[in-house]
């Protein structure tokens, strides 16, 4: 579970009260970073997650009555947040009833009605819920980056199906909730990245039927584990990440090496293995080429697979 550190939050407010001048002020804040309006920090992490933290706590600092929602939530439950934009911190009013949204300086507030029962806390600041979070982060965001984040919370088995039916029941009518509807049908908790998530879509709008975190065993000895096989064929598909080949307590050279045995051995077993990055998952009809020819090759062998 990774750690937030705790920034040392300058408040405008509290050296007013402690009578700070003006002018002092200045000087004092001055060589600091601004956070937002009223707030600063010695410094400010180059890491965008770990400053979206930062920014994080002091937009709580500022707020009354808020928790962190959606995107600031899904980044405090350590959920892949696969967008490039972190400069908005993303807050929810806790109440029965919807109010307008706002934006200003850095930070937006949802209105939308928030039960308590859907808030939480997380490395000691008050988050939603992870059945919340991911309903907002699916009605908010594109769908891939959306199923990324909930096949990890139900990787982490952090979602409760009974929680997420009556989240489903009261949001009933609002804005994005199709697109949230859909997501959860498609979720996989054996999916293992957000790679991993977006080549199944991917290969599910193709119309392939796919089995997740296949193992393949030859002669009776397990030889490796697929991210996927297409169902009914012989034809496994392997996404490849950077993190497939050497994580810091793992030399590169030798995850790679690892790698091409594993491969080697399901292509001795008969597999026909296609990898896939994230530049081919841009191009949908080279992909069904690939799939469609690595089918052909099996039936000209005369393999079949049930």
């Amino acid at each position: 579970m990774p750690e937030w550190t705790t920034p040392d939050l300058v408040f405008v407010d509290v050296l007013r009260q402690q009578g700070l001048s003006d002018e002092d002020i200045k000087r004092r804040t001055r060589p600091l970073t601004r956070l937002r309006r009223g707030v600063y920090s010695p410094d400010l992490p180059a890491d965008p997650v770990e400053r979206h933290r930062w920014l994080a706590q002091a937009a709580l600092a500022t707020h009354r009555n808020v928790v962190l929602s959606h995107v600031s939530a899904a980044l405090a439950w350590d959920l892949p947040v696969m967008t490039g934009d972190l400069s908005r911190v993303m807050l929810s009013r806790v109440g029965p009833l919807s109010t307008p949204h706002e934006r200003h300086d850095g930070v937006r507030v949802f209105g939308s009605e928030l039960d308590s029962r859907d808030v939480t806390h997380r490395l000691g600041l008050p988050v939603t819920s992870p059945e919340r979070t991911i309903l907002d982060c699916a009605r908010y965001l594109r769908f891939r980056p959306a199923l990324a984040l909930a096949d990890a919370a139900a990787h982490k088995r952090l979602l409760d199906e009974k929680t997420l039916r009556r989240l489903l029941s009261q949001m009933r009518g609002w804005k994005g909730i199709g697109r949230a509807r859909e997501v959860l049908a498609t979720v996989d908790p054996k999916s293992e990245s957000p790679g991993e998530s977006w080549t199944r879509d991917v290969l599910l709008r193709l119309g392939f039927e796919v089995e997740s975190q296949f193992e393949v065993y030859w002669s009776g000895r397990f030889i490796g584990r697929a991210d996927f096989r297409v169902r009914g064929t012989w034809v496994l598909i392997e996404f490849d990440g950077h993190s497939k080949y050497g994580l810091a307590t793992d030399a590169p050279a030798d995850a790679l090496w690892r790698e091409k045995l594993r491969h080697d051995a399901l292509v001795h077993a008969g597999f026909e293995v296609i990898r896939l990055t994230w530049v081919d998952l841009n191009d949908l009809g080279l992909i069904a080429r690939l799939i469609r020819d690595a089918i052909e090759r099996t039936r000209l062998r005369g393999v079949g697979y049930s």
